[in-house]
């Protein structure tokens, strides 16, 4: 599996990680947008949803950006908030 996370200039609604099945070619996207909660970026801002993926050595995913530190359940498609984000440059 690959995860990257996708931007889309302009378009800051877009952006998600994207996992990526090197077997079989399958995608899907993560949504990284923080849902009535704090976030650090300003809406509408290129950096709305940014999230940086990272594998950890027991397989599982995390991310930390917009919506904070999160670990993911990819059969699930859901993800847990481990701390809120923080504002960085």
């Amino acid at each position: 599996m690959l995860a990257a996370f996708v931007v889309v200039h302009g378009h800051p609604d877009l952006s998600a990680i994207r996992i990526v099945d090197l077997a079989t070619g399958d995608e899907r996207a993560l949504d990284t947008h923080p849902k009535g909660e704090e976030r650090c970026q300003v809406v509408g801002s290129d950096r709305e949803g940014w999230a940086a993926p990272v594998w950890l050595r027991d397989g599982r995913l995390v991310s930390d950006g917009d919506a904070g530190l999160r670990v993911w359940n990819l059969e699930a498609g859901t993800n847990e908030r481990l701390r809120p984000c923080r504002t960085t440059e």
